[in-house]
């Protein structure tokens, strides 16, 4: 049994230990079937680094975030999704952490997990984070990289949006960085990559 979890965020900038986590967004992919959908907003733990660039891409702002769900109580809900599809004390089972440039994504997590961690040894062993994630994680942007390495000079650049278009994907540019639309996209991604798509 194979078990996905589709991730895509959304952040008040691009350092986990100093911006905040906003908007997560994803789906529970079990053997090729989705269980599960979710769209967390959340607003930040206190005071942030909030960043130009990820306000202009996002029109996530400190004003736009602050009636959000607390961070903590997202945490929680989070949480229940996982544990309904995944033992987090059988060792054999475990999502793989999925998205695109998912290093990105899962540095954040793996941040949201340490700040609400209540004891030391919690911290110390990353708040369980291991116990529901497989390592490594699976980029679907590496995995477009080796399917297209043949043709990468036609990629105006490697950005989701760019791929998806150069490979005949529809991406509304106007949707884009918006967790839920990204993740659709990168799902269909791929699939279209997995299904025979552009190889070398």
């Amino acid at each position: 049994m194979i078990k996905y979890l589709w991730v895509d965020t959304e952040t008040s900038g691009w350092n986990p230990k100093t911006c905040g986590l906003l908007q997560l967004s994803g789906y529970v992919e079990i053997d090729n079937e989705i269980k599960e959908t979710f769209d967390f907003k959340m607003k930040p733990y206190g005071e942030v680094e909030w960043m130009q660039e990820a306000m202009d891409k996002t029109h996530l702002t400190p004003e736009v975030v602050k009636n959000f769900e607390d961070p903590s109580v997202v945490f929680n809900q989070f949480i229940s999704i996982l544990e309904k599809y995944v033992d987090r004390f059988d060792k054999e089972d475990k999502f793989f952490l999925i998205g695109y440039n998912v290093k990105f994504d899962e540095d954040f997590l793996r941040e949201w997990f340490m700040k609400e961690a209540k004891t030391e040894r919690d911290l110390m062993y990353g708040n369980g984070f291991g116990a529901f994630f497989w390592t490594p994680s699976i980029d679907v942007m590496n995995y477009a990289a080796v399917r297209t390495i043949s043709s990468r000079h036609n990629f105006p650049s490697f950005r989701l949006g760019p791929v998806c278009r150069t490979l005949g994907i529809e991406f509304n540019e106007e949707d884009a960085h918006n967790a839920m639309f990204d993740i659709e996209k990168t799902r269909e991604l791929w699939k279209f990559l997995k299904g025979g798509g552009r190889s070398n």
